[in-house]
């Protein structure tokens, strides 16, 4: 039955939700979301219903797998400042479970339910909850979902200074100075350090909705307060000493440090460099992955992280690491990733700095062929287990050096023709390859015919056009292009994409001009992609649109880099943009962008960051006298 259809039954909604739930992608896919969209429906109309009734149900399941997924849907049911008794009985039963994440869960959801039902529970005296259980209702009661709680969280925590266990102990005393509830922090400083060793390796374990480590916490707590200099200097305190609970919250506080301030890389990679030779593997593992997840902390730490290369734990995040600042010595250990059959994230940034800093990248597009070849094959039939994103996504960074896999990469295109609609990216992905290749895939215009010819999806088949005016360079074809798409809404990033392509090959005609300026007309509508073509074709006289639009643009995860380079081009006449240029460069904490992985987010600012400086210095010369 589809899930969004009026007569979906309560059962049918929650058999659906939980079969989607625990299934090969779970919680993913249309079915998943609108069975999930229907059990909140029911839930919020009626908590007493049969969708609750039947959910309370299986929290009492015999497979601990579903006991979990059930406990967590509770759990977000329950947000808000509403007690729901029920949901907290279902709740305390399972603080007993065999299974010590069920157990964590269910804490959670305690927690979540019954806000005052949960602190009797942790404060009682004698203790009568598993150890477990306890410590995740600490966790879960100083990290409330409702912030009208955290206020009176003090006496909480004041109560819980005499608790008999060190972990309890600590999580308050964390949770005190993570939400500044009292005003002399030394205090509470002095508990976590005494109560570190002994409970420190206890706290954030799988199964609570936030599994954060003592360092974690108390690096937020330094962020949320803008204590900079002492999160650093709690950082070098921590990482030299003598016991590994201490040192690995040394690392977890570099790495929330490393996320937030611009400065840290120095301070972090000072302080965590002796640990990239810790004799704990796992201490040494995790600080190559913190140092590396920057590029500026990795370049101050290459030699170290070049050591690690072979290491079994630590090289794995060493490779890319040092790929991604363009070391060549990254690249034997960056072409067994993608033998191996690494994410596509991961060494697709790779190979990206290494094509940056124009190293050699014969054997890792030799390495790629081979690995589509003897990986990247059936793609169709198991898009799970596809190696073809990762290759597709190294071959697209190294550009045309990747000439010698045309061939792979056509038989990857002309297999995904006819397959399901999920590989609608990887075939988006092996176009984008192709175009990025340029002349050197020559060979492939015949498919990319053949691709547009066939495309029902209007903007694959743009895609597969774009890549044939980069592979031809063919500007009659691009013309016609443009006259297709123009006055179509949703073709308007292809339309100016080929504006600025044919800015740059021919100059524009009257009536691409006059299309052009027609935009300029609503500058705030202006898609970022027209204004590269806008200072080609207008040169000065776009000046002053130009530094309305671009501005805007400097600290956006997608065109930041882009507007860097317009006002670079624009040289002199890109003077009254240096105030913002300076505010992106100067900085002290990093943007705020959005990519969905916060070491991703920090080499974004970093190199944002970067294109900002490079285009304020050259603008700058070009103006000062002084220059």
């Amino acid at each position: 039955m589809n899930p969004v259809e009026p007569a979906y039954g309560p059962a049918d909604a929650v058999d659906s939700w939980l079969h989607e739930a625990l299934g090969d992608a779970p919680g993913h896919g249309s079915a998943y979301g609108a069975a999930r969209s229907a059990i909140f429906d029911a839930v919020r109309a009626d908590r007493g219903g049969p969708v609750a009734c039947r959910l309370r149900a299986l929290t009492n399941h015999t497979d601990t797998a579903v006991r979990l997924v059930v406990l967590r849907l509770l759990t977000e049911l329950s947000q808000g400042d509403r007690p729901w008794p029920a949901a907290a009985d279902a709740a305390f039963i399972r603080l007993r479970d065999r299974d010590e994440k069920v157990r964590r869960c269910a804490a959670w959801l305690l927690a979540a339910a019954d806000h005052r039902r949960a602190t009797e529970e942790l404060g009682a005296t004698p203790a009568h909850l598993p150890p477990t259980a306890r410590l995740a209702l600490a966790e879960a009661l100083f990290e409330p979902s409702d912030q009208a709680r955290i206020a009176g969280l003090l006496p909480l925590a004041e109560r819980l200074r005499q608790d008999h266990d060190p972990a309890v102990r600590l999580r308050a005393a964390l949770g005190v100075l993570r939400h500044g509830l009292a005003e002399n922090r030394a205090p509470w400083e002095s508990a976590v350090l005494a109560d570190l060793d002994a409970g420190g390796e206890r706290l954030g374990g799988p199964g609570g909705l936030i599994a954060w480590r003592p360092g974690t916490l108390w690096g937020l707590a330094a962020r949320a307060h803008g204590e900079e200099a002492a999160c650093y200097a709690w950082i070098g305190r921590l990482s030299t000493s003598r016991t590994p609970v201490r040192r690995r919250a040394a690392i977890d506080m570099a790495e929330v440090a490393l996320r937030h301030w611009r400065a840290a890389p120095a301070s972090v990679a000072a302080s965590l460099r002796p640990m990239l030779a810790d004799t704990a593997p796992e201490l040494r593992a995790a600080a190559t992955a913190v140092i590396g997840a920057s590029l500026e902390a990795a370049r101050c730490c290459a030699d170290e992280l070049a050591g690690l290369l072979g290491d079994p734990r630590a090289g794995e995040a060493a490779v890319p690491a040092l790929a991604r600042t363009g070391d060549a010595r990254a690249m034997d250990g960056l072409c067994a990733l993608v033998a191996s059959g690494a994410a596509a994230r991961e060494v697709g940034e790779a190979a990206e700095g290494l094509a940056v800093a124009r190293v050699n990248l014969e054997p890792l597009v030799a390495a790629t062929v081979d690995a589509l070849d003897r990986h990247g094959k059936g793609c169709s039939h198991d898009p799970v287990r596809c190696a073809a994103p990762s290759a597709v996504a190294v071959l697209r960074a190294c550009g045309a050096a990747s000439a010698p896999a045309v061939a792979e990469l056509m038989r990857q295109l002309d297999e995904c023709l006819d397959a399901a609609s999920s590989h609608h990216w990887l075939r988006t992905q092996l176009l984008l390859a192709l175009g990025d290749i340029g002349p050197g895939a020559a060979p492939a215009v015949p498919l990319l015919e053949r691709v547009i010819a066939r495309e029902t999806d209007t903007w694959a088949a743009d895609h597969a056009s774009m890549t044939v005016l980069r592979l031809t360079g063919d500007r009659g074809r691009a013309e016609r292009c443009f006259e297709d798409a123009v006055g179509q809404p949703r073709r308007r990033a292809f339309a100016a994409s080929l504006l600025e392509w044919l800015a740059g090959h021919g100059g524009l005609s009257p009536r691409q001009s006059a299309h052009l300026r027609e935009l300029t007309d609503r500058p705030r509508r202006l898609h970022p992609r027209l204004l590269g073509a806008l200072w080609k074709h207008s040169g000065t006289a776009a000046a002053r649109v130009l530094l309305d639009v671009l501005p805007r643009y400097l600290d956006d995860d997608a065109y930041g880099a882009y507007a860097c380079s317009v006002l670079t081009d624009m040289g002199r006449e890109a003077a009254a943009a240096l105030p913002a240029l300076r505010e992106v460069a100067e900085r002290r904490t990093r943007l705020p962008l959005y990519l969905g992985d916060f070491d991703r987010e920090t080499r974004a600012d970093e190199r944002l960051a970067a294109a900002a400086r490079d285009a304020h210095a050259h603008i700058t010369s070009l103006t000062d006298p002084a220059g």
